[in-house]
């Protein structure tokens, strides 16, 4: 069974020049990309923290948590658009069905 996950990315601030940009913006897509594949394989952990002060809500945060290691995935398309400063990167990983939890 393959898995397919697909993550968008923009370049940093900081790049100073075309290579930059994209290199970085393409490193942002593939770590979602992953973060995505690694969430649908693993499952997400929700984390929730409210705080009331008086009778009114001062606090609310409600986070995703996503652990876990990945061995075998493999970057199927890439592609960055340099007038939008955006990439896109499409990752695969081949699973056995009875590793899935």
């Amino acid at each position: 069974m393959e898995v397919h996950a697909t993550g968008v990315g923009y370049a940093a601030t900081w790049a100073n020049n075309a290579a930059q940009r994209e290199s970085s913006a393409l490193l942002a897509a593939e770590m979602d990309a992953k973060r995505n594949l690694l969430a649908w394989t693993n499952g997400v952990e929700i984390e929730a923290v409210t705080v009331v002060n008086q009778g009114k809500v001062e606090i609310d945060v409600i986070r995703q948590v996503v652990k876990g290691h990945l061995q075998g995935v493999t970057i199927v398309s890439q592609r960055y658009d340099d007038t939008t400063r955006q990439a896109q990167v499409t990752v695969m990983i081949a699973l056995d069905p009875s590793d899935l939890p």
